[in-house]
């Protein structure tokens, strides 16, 4: 039982059971509803390579085979990601949805519903041990902020973004096994929690700081427990022999994770080969200044709304820590200072390894482990603000403007594509065997992925019924000089056949995809002999002047 301060100077009427239950339920089916109206489309960017990947290994039979081997062997993508377990979760989307990239969408939102509920527990169980004074309020407002976060769309659609979702489903699950309302969790709970962690860590790296977070609340639990009668010095020393005696064996198995890593890939924390600790403090800061990229798309023009947010969800926090001060425990206090510390570091630790955005608004998904916590640190401070439920509400009407505003983006991205695959067979068609066809297509849509990674994935199988590779790929406004290399170096006859020279007459030339004619439009330009930029230059020009579909930073560029 935790010590309370006997402090206590004014009770706050709890808020009705109904109207928080109403407003937790409404705010759930409102988040289903902006992921629902639009979540059909196709796959975009990675998921495609993914989606490749599972289809010629069930082509094979070989699929179970394939996935066992997801947990010794990298992928070969050119990184260092470790994430078997959101592979066996898109193999079932593969089973169930086929090609249909609907389900996949779907799967990302249950999982992201699912994330809101165990928040609710977490919560719950929080507020309980530190005699938050409305636990419920504060464990359902929890619930509320969270699953309205406004940095959706890349991890809540996008497929690839489930990544992020199940790291934090089983980093979520580990916390609340760890602080379950037993002190010493019995064998059953703690391989419960054990395995947990590691699905969280197998899901993706960014679950590692789950690891500092939960011995946190470990320490501060402990530190509470003790009585007054102790002195400052005895209580911090008692208390970390008890964290210590709780969460060793979790940092051997953490370590022991750590071990397997460094095998496999010869770093343990690595994502990316060339990724390192900043070399200086101005280096880190200009990591962390990307974040500016993240409301860009489709942020840019109302800036102002999110400094309101900010400067509320401050001022709140601020107000319920002096609140909490008067009427709840020191345990209230410590956890809301903890709770904001873990939000700082989940934050901030992307931008270890590198910057947390890119210039196009990508990386959002790199602020959904950071939302989680400051759901957790606003809920609790809400909770203790008399006018708790207008400013809850208030809060939900900004969240839940921004998410509505960047899901839209991605649903308009994958729709486009949708149209953009189907369109392939069509123009293949008009293109002779010996001929080649380049399409050219954004590698983002604002802050929404589009081609990137998948210039041949939009023209082969799975989406497509046979390969188009042989007449056609895609390429993006930065890969003018590559192909011109593909051309000097017969890459495309080795796509017709091994023993065909390709003659660059045959080359049909560039199409692009005009979204007001529903259709790809050849331009009438063609490459030179070593002259790349001419070549782009011109290209780009004309595929502004025809009204195709391009990332904003090309149409800007072709506009100078």
């Amino acid at each position: 039982m935790i010590h309370q301060d006997k402090k206590n100077t004014a009770v706050l009427e709890p808020v009705k059971r109904s109207a928080i239950t109403f407003l937790l339920l409404g705010a759930c089916a409102l988040c289903a509803i902006i992921h629902l109206r639009g979540i059909g489309g196709d796959f975009l960017s990675d998921d495609f390579a993914h989606a490749g990947w599972i289809a010629a290994a069930s082509d094979k039979g070989e699929l179970l085979w394939w996935l066992a081997q997801r947990f010794y062997l990298p992928l070969d993508s050119g990184n260092f990601a470790y994430r078997p377990v959101v592979f066996a979760s898109y193999a079932l989307d593969w089973i169930f949805f086929g090609t249909n990239a609907q389900g996949w969408h779907a799967t990302s939102l249950v999982i992201h519903l699912l994330n809101t509920a165990l928040m609710l527990v977490l919560a719950n169980r929080l507020a309980v041990r530190v005699g938050c004074l409305d636990a419920r309020f504060a464990a359902m407002a929890v619930a509320s902020v969270f699953v309205a976060i406004p940095f959706a769309g890349e991890s809540t659609f996008w497929p690839v973004g489930r990544f992020d979702l199940l790291a934090c489903t089983f980093s979520i699950s580990f916390l609340v096994l760890l602080v379950g309302r037993d002190e010493r969790p019995g064998t059953l709970r703690t391989m419960a929690l054990l395995a947990c962690m590691l699905l969280a860590l197998l899901s993706k790296e960014s679950a590692m700081p789950m690891l500092a977070v939960g011995i946190a609340l470990v320490f501060v639990f402990s530190y509470q427990q003790r009585t007054n009668g102790l002195t400052h010095g005895t209580l911090l020393t008692e208390a970390t022999r008890e964290t210590l005696a709780r969460y060793w064996l979790v940092l051997a198995v953490a370590l022991a994770y750590f071990a397997w890593r460094y095998w496999i890939f010869g770093s343990p924390w690595k994502v990316y080969p060339d990724s390192h600790f900043p070399s200086s403090i101005s280096e880190f800061w200009v990591r962390i200044s990307a974040l500016e990229f993240v409301f860009v798309y489709p942020y840019a023009e109302y800036a102002a709304i999110w400094w309101v947010l900010i400067a509320l969800a401050g001022s709140v926090w601020l107000a319920g820590l002096a609140l909490a001060a008067k009427r709840a425990s020191s345990a209230a206090i410590a956890l809301a200072i903890v709770l904001f510390g873990c939000f700082l570091m989940y934050l901030l630790a992307p931008a270890t390894s590198f910057a947390v955005a890119s210039f196009n608004g990508e990386g959002i998904r790199n602020l959904y482990f950071p939302w989680s916590m400051f759901s957790l640190f606003a809920g609790f401070a809400i909770a203790y603000h008399r006018a708790r439920l207008a400013l809850l509400c208030a809060v939900l009407l900004v969240a839940f403007w921004g998410q509505w505003k960047l899901v839209t983006l991605w649903h308009d991205a994958a729709n486009q594509m949708s149209r953009v695959t189907a369109a392939v067979p069509i123009l293949a068609d008009t293109i002779g065997e010996s001929q080649y066809a380049l399409l050219l297509l954004p590698d983002h849509l604002g802050a929404a992925l589009f081609v990137r990674n998948a210039q041949a994935g939009v023209v082969m199988p799975p989406r497509q019924r046979i390969s188009y590779l042989p007449k056609m790929a895609a390429m993006t406004s930065l890969q003018f000089a590559e192909w011109e290399q593909h051309l000097a170096d017969n890459t495309i006859g080795s796509l017709k056949d091994p023993h065909v020279a390709f003659n660059r007459a045959s080359l049909v030339g560039v199409y692009c995809w005009v979204p007001s004619r529903n259709r790809f439009q050849l331009l009438n330009t063609r490459p030179r002999v070593d002259e790349p930029k001419s070549w782009e230059a011109e290209t780009m020009q004309e595929a502004v002047g025809a009204g195709c579909l391009l990332s904003d930073a090309s149409v800007m560029t072709a506009g100078k």
